[in-house]
Order: C-alpha cells, then sequence, then structure tokens
C-alpha cells in the first residue's frame, strides 16, 4: 500500500483497494497493515482529504489543533506569523486587535502615548487605560506608566510630565502632583 494507507488484508488486487488515511492525519510509510500508523497532524498543521503523506503547515493568520482537517484564522487579540508554526499568540502588553488572522505582533494596534495596557490578547481599545495623574507614558505601546520625577507633575492621560509652576513643588512623596509651596515660602 501506497503512503497515507493501510490494509491488513493480503492478496489486494489494487493500490485501490488500501484503506486510507482519515483527513486530519497522515501516514509517512509504505505497506502499512493498520490504523494506527496513521497518526495525526500535530498543532498547526493540517491534512484536508484522505489518504495524504504528510501534512501541511496552516498559513499565517491561523492555526489548527492537533490531528485538524483544516486552519482556523487566529482570534481576535492574537496572531501566527511564519515562525509560529500555525500556533495563534496572545498580542502583547500595551497592544489590542479586534481584527482575526494577524500575522505578527506588529499587527496588533498600540496603545496611543499617554495609555497603557498591562495584559495580552486584548481585542478593544478600551483597554487601553489612560496613565493616572502624575504619570506618563511618552510612547506608543506601553505595558505601564512613568512616573513623573520630583519637580514635575501630569493630568491623567499625558504623554510628558512637566515642571512644577512658580510657587508650587513636588517631592518624593507627592506622587507627580505639585502642590503650593507652604505659607512664608516660596519657589
Amino acid at each position: 500500500c501506497p503512503v497515507g494507507t493501510w490494509s491488513n488484508k493480503s492478496g489486494l488486487a489494487s493500490a485501490g483497494d488500501c484503506t486510507p488515511c482519515a483527513a486530519g492525519t497522515f501516514s509517512g510509510e509504505t505497506a502499512q497493515v493498520n490504523a494506527a500508523t496513521c497518526r495525526p497532524c500535530r498543532a498547526g498543521t493540517y491534512s484536508d482529504a484522505s489518504g495524504q503523506g504528510f501534512c501541511l503547515a496552516c498559513g499565517e493568520g491561523s492555526s489548527s489543533e492537533s490531528g485538524a482537517s483544516e486552519c482556523h484564522e487566529c482570534s481576535p487579540g492574537t496572531y501566527s506569523g511564519v515562525d509560529d508554526f500555525g500556533i495563534c499568540k496572545r498580542c502583547p502588553v500595551g497592544t489590542w486587535s479586534n481584527k482575526s488572522g494577524l500575522a505578527s505582533a506588529g499587527d496588533c494596534t498600540p496603545c496611543a502615548a499617554g495609555t497603557f495596557s498591562g495584559e495580552t490578547a486584548q481585542v478593544n481599545a478600551a483597554t487601553c487605560r489612560p496613565c493616572r495623574a502624575g504619570t506618563y507614558s511618552d510612547a506608543s505601546g506601553q505595558g505601564f506608566c512613568l512616573a513623573c520625577g520630583e519637580g514635575s507633575s501630569s493630568e491623567s492621560g499625558a504623554s510628558e510630565c512637566h515642571e512644577c509652576s512658580p510657587g508650587t513643588y513636588s517631592g518624593v512623596d507627592d506622587f507627580g502632583i505639585c502642590k503650593r509651596c507652604p505659607v512664608g515660602t516660596w519657589s
């Protein structure tokens, strides 16, 4: 019997008398005598017809489970590229996507500067939360916000910190919020 088939009967008249391996399985060897030689395609691969000698790789933006007869698009918030072997990976922190079938992490939409998302596989822009007052993110795609330094502050959703104005200060324990100088002092 040829690759992709088997038979436990003797005296077969042609290769067409051999039993084909089912879709989702394959056998790369000839002269097999039982169905156990038909192995399931590994995750990230598939065989869409019976009698296959090998499995095909899922394309970019798609994946499959073990024993699959077809691939499915990666769901929103995930992607699968050429080097991902047909396994959907989660969009990284600081990004999101509501589209299916993404081919790379670069296809995930980054959160805007002044916002962040600390979780992976997010599916809408609302997961990009504004940085709280006293913090900032100066670039898109951030997983966290940075604290403003001493002598500076920011409003909620800021992409940068600003120096405290004359007559105000911000110390280590002030969380990036400028406060008025105490009575009898100045800056």
